[in-house]
C-alpha cells in the first residue's frame, strides 16, 4: 500500500496527501468512499 510505504520512509504528510486524493478519485469517479479499514488505517495515522 502507498500509504505504508510513505509512513516507513518518514513522510507521513505524503501518506495523509494519498490518502485525500484517493477520497476525491473515489467520490468524483465513483461516488463511494475508501472501505472502513482504510478509513481506520487513515485516522491511526493522524
Amino acid at each position: 500500500m502507498g500509504m505504508q510505504a510513505l509512513l516507513a520512509l518518514g513522510q507521513r504528510a505524503g501518506a495523509i496527501r494519498l490518502y485525500q486524493k484517493l477520497c476525491r478519485c473515489l467520490e468524483e469517479e465513483f461516488g463511494v468512499e475508501p472501505q472502513q479499514d482504510l478509513q481506520q488505517y487513515y485516522r491511526s495515522i493522524l
